[in-house]
Parts: structure tokens; sequence; C-alpha cells
């Protein structure tokens, strides 16, 4: 497996994760009142975004650390954004799309360890 292929597969199940988190996980919770310790209010946050952040990292033709910024930068910004909206702002979601970032990073740099664009 390329590396651009294996960057994109992780993306992709964090994706999943994402989605998983959001749709199946939280309303599980929700509805038997189980103790997460509040995970279920701010994976869907990471998830998304380290997954997001790996997908543009292996389409980049050129700079995919660029793209990474950028994706977490849009994340922060939608977070923020709820301050001044009708939606509930949350700062354990701006830590998760920040700790989602480094970790898309880390994996990014340990799958291709060049750093440079994939082929």
């Amino acid at each position: 497996m390329t590396n651009k292929n294996t960057t994109l597969s992780i993306g992709v199940l964090f994706g999943i994760f994402g989605f998983a988190s959001k749709l199946l996980y939280r309303p599980f919770i929700l509805t038997n009142h189980v103790n997460d310790f509040g995970i279920n209010e701010f994976a869907p946050s990471f998830f998304y975004t380290a997954g997001m952040c790996l997908i543009a990292a292996a389409f980049s033709k050129k700079e995919p650390f660029i793209k990474m910024i950028a994706i977490a930068l849009g994340s922060i910004t939608y977070e923020l954004e709820q301050i001044f909206t009708d939606r509930t702002f949350d700062i354990k979601d701006l830590i998760a799309v920040m700790v989602a970032f480094v970790t898309s990073i880390f994996i990014f740099k340990l799958v291709n360890p060049k750093g440079k664009r994939l082929n």
C-alpha cells in the first residue's frame, strides 16, 4: 500500500469514526444516561477534523501541511462561529479540533517520514 493510500485510508477511517460517534455513540450515551466523561460531546469534532486533514493531505499535490492547516482553521472558525449564532459553543470542541490537527500531523509524518507531497 502506498503512502497516499495509507494516509487516505486512515483519514476515511477517522471520518467513519466521526459519523459513528455522532450518529450511534452519542445517542446511545444520552439515552442510557451513561457517564462517558464528556467524550460524546467532543469526539465528532476530533474525528471529523483529523479525518479531513488526512484526506486533504492524501490528495494534496503540493504542501500537504498547508492543506491540513486550512482544514484545522476552518474547523476552528466553525466552532468559534457558534458563539455568535444559536448553536452551542463548547471549549472542549475547540480543544478537540486542535488535538485532532496535531494528531493528524503526527500520523502523516509517521506514514510519510519525508513529510513531502504524496504521489
